[in-house]
């Protein structure tokens, strides 16, 4: 370590950071959004929910160039030692406004895409879970909880009504 420590203040590794390849809580998450109106912003608003965002790594396209909905995004999971792997996960599935939104990354635990649970599967599911607030017995549909913005989490306003959401050219016009 006393050799790695000096070659690092060597002036040819100055501006680099170098991080071993067993650190757990370091990903690239890749991110399908499919939607080229909602702002990036807002996606690394509702990401700082569950890890610290890094930075954007590259939006990727096909063969033209052109962005195909895909993002990738340099992340770091945050500590949780009541999980398995002692780490918190984001969902897999979620929504930022009116469209779901897909993440999948390396060493992502199971999701249950029916309550958008994590560490089980549709199959071990519990009957009639609300994928909203979380609770047995009942559905999204029948769901009396508050409101919750599925940006930042907060009741008592949606998506389009959001503090945090970034403003449009148009929205600040008028």
């Amino acid at each position: 370590t006393e050799k790695y420590q000096a070659k690092m203040k060597s002036e040819a590794l100055k501006n680099y950071n170098c991080t071993g390849l067993l650190r757990d809580d370091m990903h690239i998450i890749m991110l399908n959004l499919y939607d080229p109106f909602i702002p990036e912003v807002d996606v690394t608003t509702f990401l700082c929910r569950y890890l610290d965002v890094q930075k954007v790594i590259r939006r990727i396209g096909d063969k033209w160039r052109i962005w195909n909905g895909k993002t990738q995004f340099l992340v770091t999971l945050r500590r949780n030692n009541a999980e398995a792997d002692g780490f918190d996960h984001p969902p897999a599935i979620f929504t930022i406004g009116s469209g779901r939104r897909y993440l999948f990354y390396r060493g992502q635990p199971s999701f249950c895409r029916k309550c958008w649970g994590v560490r089980h599967t549709e199959a071990d599911c519990p009957p009639k879970t609300c994928r909203k607030c979380g609770q047995e017995g009942h559905l999204v549909v029948d769901c009396k909880a508050d409101l919750v913005c599925n940006l930042c989490g907060k009741l008592g306003h949606l998506y389009r009504a959001c503090p945090n959401k970034a403003r449009s050219f148009a929205s600040v016009a008028s």
